[in-house]
C-alpha cells in the first residue's frame, strides 16, 4: 500500500473528474473479501490499467544497498481515462536518514505506458522497461527515474516468485539490486536486495472505508515476508500476509495466525509515534518471530492524517518445516498511514 499522497490527491481529484465528459460515475464501496486469494503473477500485472473511473495506480520500488543506503523510487498516478496527474518520488536514506527527498506533481501527458507488459514511461524515458516469465513468476526490470538533483539507474532481478491478490501484486518479494544512483553532484554504484510491487485499480473511496493500515516486507536469505494489516471503518482488522519460500514457493498466512504488535512509542513535539513493533506467525508449519526497531522514520500530518515510512532493523528466526530454519537479520523499510480515528 503506497498512500503518502493522500492530501494531494484529495485536492486533485474533483479536476480529474472534471476532465472527461458525461455523468460522475458512481464509486462503489471497495470493500475487503471475505478471503483474500493469492495467485501467480502474469506479464500483463506489470503494465497500465487504463480506467473509466477515478483511480489510483502505482509502481513501487525499494531497496537496501551498500550495507547502509536504502531507496525508495516510485511512479504514482491519479487518472480517469487518460487524464490526471502523475506523482514520481526518490528517496535516498543512510542508516535511516534521509539523504535526498524529492516528489513532483507532473501532468498526465508526460507519462505513457503499455497495457500489455511493463514498459512505463515519464517525460519519454522508460521509468520501468522489464519482462515477466510466467512460467517461473521471475521478472527482470530496468528502472530509470531523475527529478531534481537526483537520478537512478538500477536493475531488478527478482529471486523469489511473484504473486498477486485481487489487483495488488507483489511482482519481487525479493530483487537482486545493482546499478547506480546520483544526488547532489555525486555518482555511487550500489548492490543489494530490493522489493517491487504494483497496485491499480485502487478506488479514489478506500480512505472513506478505511481508518489506516501498517505495512511491511521483510527479507531474508530463503524466506521474505510481505504483509498488511488493515482497518476498516467499523469493523475489526484485516491481514494479508504471504510468505515466500525459496525461488518458487509462496504460502498466504491465515488471518488468525498472524500477529502485529505494537511495543513502544516515541515522543516528540507533543506528537506520538509508534517505533517499536514484533511480527509472529504460528501454525502447524511455520514459526516466524521478529522484533522490529525503528532507525528512522519520516512523518506527514494533515488534522487526523498521517502518513509515516520507516526505516527498521528486523531480528528474529523463521521455520518452516522440513524446509527453512534461520535467523533473521536485515534492515527494511515499514510504513503506518492512518485516515481517521474513527
Amino acid at each position: 500500500m503506497k498512500t503518502e499522497l493522500l492530501i494531494v490527491v484529495a485536492l486533485l481529484l474533483p479536476l480529474v473528474l472534471s476532465t472527461s465528459v458525461g455523468s460522475q460515475i458512481h464509486q462503489q464501496k471497495i470493500g475487503l473479501p471475505d478471503e483474500f486469494v493469492v495467485e501467480d503473477i502474469t506479464v500483463r500485472d506489470g503494465g497500465y490499467h487504463r480506467t473509466l473511473k477515478p483511480e489510483v495506480e502505482w509502481w513501487y520500488f525499494d531497496a537496501v544497498v551498500n550495507t547502509n543506503l536504502s531507496i525508495h523510487v516510485g511512479l504514482m498516478i491519479l487518472s480517469r481515462n487518460s487524464h490526471g496527474f502523475v506523482f514520481p518520488a526518490i528517496n535516498i536514506y543512510e542508516n535511516g536518514k534521509s539523504l535526498y527527498h524529492k516528489r513532483i506533481v507532473s501532468t498526465f501527458q508526460r507519462f505513457s505506458g503499455s497495457e500489455e507488459k511493463p514498459l512505463i514511461y515519464f517525460n519519454n524515458i522508460p521509468y520501468i522497461n522489464g519482462t515477466i516469465n510466467e512460467q517461473t513468476g521471475h521478472a527482470d526490470y530496468q528502472v530509470r527515474l531523475s527529478l531534481g538533483d537526483a537520478a537512478v539507474c538500477l536493475h531488478f532481478n527478482s529471486t523469489m516468485r511473484g504473486w498477486k491478490c485481487d489487483e495488488w501484486a507483489v511482482i519481487m518479494p525479493k530483487a537482486t539490486v545493482t546499478g547506480t544512483i546520483m544526488y547532489k553532484n555525486q555518482e555511487i554504484s550500489v548492490e543489494g536486495e530490493g522489493y517491487h510491487e504494483h497496485k491499480w485499480n485502487m478506488s479514489t473511496s478506500f480512505e472513506s472505508e478505511n481508518k489506516g493500515y501498517f505495512w511491511g516486507r521483510f527479507i531474508s536469505n530463503t524466506t521474505s515476508l510481505v504483509w498488511s494489516q488493515m482497518y476498516p471503518r467499523f469493523s475489526q482488522k484485516r491481514v494479508l500476509a504471504v510468505l515466500n519460500i525459496g525461488n518458487d514457493t509462496y504460502m498466504k498466512i491465515n488471518e488468525s495466525d498472524f500477529h502485529f504488535n505494537i511495543l513502544a512509542y516515541e515522543t516528540k513535539l507533543l506528537k506520538i509515534t509508534p517505533v517499536t513493533f514484533s511480527v509472529t506467525i504460528r501454525n502447524a508449519t511455520i514459526t516466524y518471530e521478529v522484533n522490529i526497531s525503528t532507525l528512522e522514520y519520516q512523518r506527514w500530518q494533515f488534522f487526523n492524517k498521517l502518513y509515516c515510512r520507516y526505516n527498521v532493523d528486523v531480528h528474529g528466526v523463521a521455520h518452516v518445516q522440513n524446509q527453512v530454519y534461520e535467523s533473521i537479520d536485515t534492515k527494511s523499510l515499514m510504513e503506518h498511514v492512518r485516515f481517521s480515528y474513527l
